[in-house]
């Protein structure tokens, strides 16, 4: 299984033969100088941002990155729309921090311009990426719980999407025969996304323990059969399950009373039919005296 640096070196070799040499060859400078930042950007954020950069490259048609125009930029923004991208902002922020590590004097008039600059928050937006709102292992731990309580599909799914980093469409993406567990080892490998097609691969306890979520739901399914996910948040999923319950109670509440209903109507009928009775021998008596 390849590391980190070795997938990096892997995307940065084939640059040349995806978006020309030119800017493969700007490219690799451009990381060499972001590895070397105090931050000290991870191995996995490097591969994250070539990635961002081959595409940038790719949807403007592999202009010289070295020498955009603002025309360029408004390029990139129509396609991006066009594509529906909702990490359009994520881009255009990489583009801008490539640009000012390249030659920060030489593009600050295009760093200035307003198709580049971060676009104003709207009011109540939501963050696709809130590092406050990150899970705790603890709400990670019941959201499994729930998503089990719930159905063997949203324990797949949770199972899936929590343990293997898989984006929710990879996993619709994924069949039966795309997920595998021989003892040992769970794999599970992505037909396509962002970052192509790859293999994940789980051992032992791990994988092991998220076979015993998946299985369930596996069993029913045909080889060439896709999944079917859904992405509800804990509350939704905690909500939908105290709904089920109530229409459950409500459910067997109503046989309940309807039994006891009859019940009581065979029991009156019963009592009514005594008494007739009772009534009968008692007349047939005083009429013999």
């Amino acid at each position: 299984m390849k590391t980190d640096e070795q997938t990096l070196q892997d995307y940065i070799s084939r640059l040349p033969a995806q978006i020309g040499e030119h800017n493969a060859s700007l490219m690799k400078t451009f990381i060499a100088k972001y590895q070397a930042l105090p931050s000290e950007p991870s191995t996995k954020r490097l591969i994250l941002v070539v990635l961002r950069l081959k595409s940038i490259s790719i949807m403007m048609n592999n202009a010289p990155l070295d020498a955009l125009t603002e025309q360029d930029i408004m390029n990139l923004n129509t396609a991006m729309r066009k594509k529906g991208m909702l990490s359009a902002q994520d881009y255009r922020k990489t583009l801008r921090r490539f640009l000012r590590l390249t030659d920060k004097k030489k593009y600050y008039d295009l760093l200035e311009s307003d198709y580049l600059k971060a676009a104003p928050k709207k009011a109540n937006e939501r963050l696709l990426v809130d590092a406050d709102t990150f899970w705790s292992q603890e709400e990670i731990n019941r959201y499994l719980y729930q998503s089990k309580e719930h159905s063997p599909m949203q324990a797949t799914w949770a199972s899936l999407w929590l343990g293997t980093g898989c984006r929710p469409h990879e996993l619709l993406n994924l069949t039966k025969k795309d997920v595998d567990f021989d003892g040992n080892y769970l794999t599970v490998k992505v037909q396509g996304g962002k970052t192509g097609k790859r293999t994940i691969v789980l051992n032992n306890d791990s994988g092991k323990g998220m076979w015993n979520y998946i299985l369930p739901y596996w069993q029913t399914l045909k080889d060439e059969d896709k999944t079917e996910f859904s992405l509800p948040t804990l509350e939704e999923l905690e909500q939908e399950i105290k709904q089920n319950a109530e229409n459950e109670w409500v459910k067997t509440g109503d046989t309940k009373d309807t039994a006891n209903t009859k019940d009581t109507v065979d029991t009156k009928d019963n009592s009514n039919k005594k008494n007739t009775e009772d009534n009968k021998d008692t007349k047939n008596t005083n009429g013999g005296n």
